[in-house]
């Protein structure tokens, strides 16, 4: 993919960073978790100290997919075929019928963080470590008075920088969303890109009819939003490549316990948020992707957004020049 003089060239097939594989509770110490991201065969498990192990699901030994009727050996993972099994950095440990293990009896495993009830892996096409961490959320860990989200997943036919272009689309709030933005900024930090919004707004809880916003992306697929109103709450968006042409969205919405809704009311703001960002979707999943957009004053730094995203799509040596580091738009 090329993206032309205005927004440098993508140079990955897939960008750097921390993604959303799933939800904490889908993995555990029993059963294997299959997963496909980043057009790979993978699989998930928690070993002997409930640690999130996740690696590529292809033996290559003859081409098994430990995902599907593999067991879980303390740390290690059983292949179903022929019950080779992988540690936790993906190399074989033990062949039941050979007490040689040949040095290319291993498949890649990946760096896992898991936070704020989420599971993330790192993918980099260079090998690399992270080079920048996901916070906890402090409400995460105030049950008294957050609700914790329950993630809701979709499938969309779309690419990631369709969907980063929103960061900094200041003027489809109103066609899309029913909101009247009177304020809005955008800035990019390293590997951040924050954004504020105020404004009347149909999401709004409260009597004033008003809405303010702060979106930040840790990354070029984690989204946080911290909604204010009557009722505050914060909203999750994660976008994970499955493939080059299709995305796995992730939505959750954290509420605050002291507006004292009932199960009935929750769930309706719930089911509001998730309508609401589905109708980005909907957009996405239907346009086309233009290199060259025709804007105009007023549509917002949706140029400097790209060139901040295409950080992720190239090596780490390019950083300085187009992370856009400190740069307010």
């Amino acid at each position: 993919m090329s993206v032309t003089s205005i927004v440098p060239e993508f140079l990955f097939d897939y960008p750097r960073g921390w993604f959303i594989v799933g939800a904490s509770k889908e993995f555990n110490n029993e059963t294997p978790t299959p997963l496909y991201y980043f057009g790979r065969k993978m699989v998930g498990y928690r070993d002997s100290k409930d640690q999130v192990v996740i690696m590529d699901a292809v033996c290559p030994h003859m081409g098994a997919h430990l995902g599907f009727g593999g067991k879980i050996k303390g740390d290690a993972i059983q292949c179903p075929f022929h019950h080779w099994e992988f540690g936790a950095s993906g190399k074989c440990t033990h062949i039941p019928y050979s007490k040689i293990i040949p040095p290319a009896a291993k498949v890649q495993s990946y760096p896992v963080h898991e936070v704020n009830g989420l599971i993330f892996l790192w993918n980099d096409p260079e090998g690399l470590e992270p080079n920048y961490e996901i916070p906890q959320i402090p409400e995460w860990h105030d049950t008294e008075n957050w609700l914790h989200w329950d993630v809701r997943l979709r499938q969309m036919k779309t690419q990631q920088h369709e969907v980063i272009d929103n960061i900094a689309d200041a003027t489809h709030f109103g066609p899309v969303h029913q909101m009247h933005v009177t304020d809005f900024s955008v800035k990019f930090d390293r590997h951040m890109a924050i954004q504020h919004q105020h404004g009347p707004s149909a999401m709004s809880y409260g009597d004033d009819g008003l809405l303010s916003t702060d979106a930040v992306y840790h990354g070029p697929g984690y989204l946080l939003t911290y909604l204010y109103t009557e009722i505050d709450t914060i909203m999750l968006v994660g976008h994970t490549p499955i493939d080059k042409q299709n995305l796995q969205i992730f939505f959750g919405l954290m509420i605050d316990k002291r507006a004292g809704l009932d199960a009935d009311k929750i769930e309706a703001m719930v089911q509001h948020g998730q309508d609401s960002f589905f109708q980005d979707a909907d957009i996405w999943e239907n346009k086309s992707w233009v290199t060259n957009p025709l804007l105009v004053n007023g549509d917002g730094p949706i140029l400097q957004a790209r060139r901040w995203y295409s950080q992720f799509y190239r090596p780490r040596t390019d950083l300085p020049m187009y992370a856009g580091y400190s740069k307010a738009a």
